[in-house]
This record gives structure tokens, C-alpha cells and sequence, in this order.
């Protein structure tokens, strides 16, 4: 983009493609005039919660917020920061002072919606779910979050699917998605698929070092040197423990011993792999890999 552009074009085009280091340079560049113009405190804030730098960000919505009280935006961008600091309280009365100024904006009640379940109370978040479907059915931001809720509520793994499905139909690169997706998996021990899952997660927005590192382990926990392993993790530890145990013993009854020596020794084996593999394959990864 053309670097004589007008210096708030030039950070909001930096801000939509993820290069939120350069927004923010773009709008340190911009000169004094822009600090009287809300949208220059509405692109900082979202770019400094892009750089995971919530305090700061927290700060500059409360700046616009100075010159522009009524600004849905700079109160949605205040929420969602506060949000990442985990002061959820905070967040929740930006977005109902936002709401009260519009009640019919989809993305407010879905942010208030995501803000209720991390309250934990689902069924408020649930009902405005319903109330952002109801004014955008369609719109990826309110299908992620509709899926985010789920999956916070714990409801069943096939409805979180089939929401995430629903949202990847809209957005088949939300990376928000493809993380549900790996986590679902991870659950389910099926670190093949989570691996897979998170590594799409981690292509559809590089800048993410969570989902990066994620990623990174999910990938360690499905290298075929742990395939003996994963079994016993989707059945349990304990309860694999308690039927080795049980079958050692009857073998020794019955005076196995050959088998009874081969079954330990079997055990044993799986026993170093879960120890020692993920650590060496870590570093092995970081090599490699870098990070």
C-alpha cells in the first residue's frame, strides 16, 4: 500500500491483514492531529490486543473513549481488551453500555455472549447467542463465538462439531475453528488429528503463538515413535495400570511365567516411551522447527 497514503487507511489496512506492529507505526508517524480522532485510538487499541499487549490497549479504548463516550466501537474494543486481562466484570459493563446505545448490533451481544460464559453462566450467554443468530445468522464472527461458547459450556462434542462446521462452511479459514476442532480431538486422545487440526489453526493466522505452540505439541504427542502409548492414554492410565496389574497376577497363577515376563517387560517399555519420548521429541522439534 502506498506510504503517503492517509496514515489512518494506511494502519487500518496494516490491522485487517494481521501486521498490527505496523499499525501502530503507522499511526506513531501520523503526526498530533490524529490523536484527536477516536478511530486513531480504536485502530491502536485493536492493534496492541493483536500484540496480546492488553493494558495498553485497555488504555487507548479509555483515550477515544474520552473524546467519544458514545463510540460502540471503542466500547467493544475496551471490552475485549479487558477481556484479555481477565477482568471480566470490566467487560461486561462496556458492552452493556454499548448495547444500551444499540441494542441491535450482532457482534455486541455476541461479545457479551462470549463474556457471560467465561462468567460462567451459560445460559445467558446462550440467550444472547441467540439474539446475535437472530440479527446476523450467518455472520463468522457470531458462528465463532457461538461455537467458543459451546465448547466453554462443555456441551456435547458432537454440537460443538457440528456449530464449528457451521462456522468453517462461512469461513473455511478461521483459525478459531480449526483450534476447536483440535481440542476436540486432544480430548478424545487423538493427537493424529489435533495435530492436523492445530496445524491449520496455526497456518490461518501465523500470528498466534498460542495456537503456534499448541500446535508444537500436539504434533510431539502424535509422532509414530508413541504409538504404543496413545492406546493406553484413550483407555486410561489407571485403569490400563489396574489391568496390567490384574492379568500379571492371573499369570502368575496359571504359572505363565513366559508370558508374565513378556507382558512386564512390554509394559516397561511403554512405561520409558511416555517418560522420555515427548521430552527428547520436543527438543528434537525445537531444532528442527526453531522456537
Amino acid at each position: 500500500m502506498n506510504e503517503h497514503a492517509d496514515p489512518l487507511a494506511l494502519a487500518r489496512h496494516y490491522e485487517t491483514i494481521g501486521r498490527y506492529q505496523a499499525a501502530l507505526d503507522a499511526l506513531e508517524h501520523a503526526g498530533e492531529d490524529v490523536l484527536h480522532d477516536p478511530e486513531s485510538w480504536l485502530l491502536r487499541s485493536e492493534a496492541l490486543r493483536g500484540l496480546d499487549r492488553d493494558d495498553e490497549a485497555v488504555a487507548a479504548a479509555q483515550r477515544g473513549l474520552e473524546l467519544d463516550p458514545e463510540d460502540i466501537s471503542l466500547l467493544d474494543a475496551l471490552a475485549l481488551s479487558e477481556l484479555g486481562r481477565d477482568r471480566v466484570d470490566e467487560a461486561r459493563r462496556a458492552l452493556d453500555a454499548a448495547i444500551e446505545l444499540e441494542p441491535d448490533h450482532p457482534t455486541l451481544h455476541a461479545h457479551l455472549a462470549l463474556t457471560l460464559a467465561r462468567l460462567s453462566r451459560y445460559a445467558d450467554a446462550n440467550t444472547e447467542v441467540k439474539e446475535a443468530l437472530r440479527l446476523a445468522p450467518w455472520d463468522a464472527g457470531v458462528l465463532r463465538i457461538r461455537a467458543q461458547v459451546a465448547c466453554l459450556a462443555d456441551y456435547e462434542p458432537r454440537l460443538v462439531r457440528a456449530y464449528v462446521e457451521e462456522l468453517l462452511a462461512v469461513a473455511p479459514d478461521d483459525p478459531t475453528g480449526h483450534a476447536i476442532l483440535g481440542t476436540l480431538a486432544a480430548n478424545k486422545k487423538d493427537f493424529r488429528a489435533a495435530a492436523q487440526a492445530f496445524a491449520e489453526a496455526a497456518r490461518s493466522d501465523p500470528s498466534r503463538q498460542d495456537i503456534a505452540e499448541t500446535a508444537r505439541e500436539a504434533r510431539v504427542y502424535a509422532h509414530p515413535v508413541l504409538a504404543p502409548v496413545r492406546p493406553i492414554w484413550r483407555f486410561g492410565r489407571w485403569r490400563a495400570y489396574f489391568v496390567f496389574l490384574a492379568l500379571s497376577v492371573t499369570l502368575a497363577v496359571a504359572h505363565q511365567n513366559v508370558l508374565r515376563e513378556v507382558l512386564i517387560c512390554c509394559w516397561l517399555v511403554i512405561l520409558v516411551l511416555s517418560w522420555l519420548a515427548p521430552p527428547v521429541l520436543r527438543r528434537l522439534q525445537r531444532r528442527r522447527y526453531g522456537g
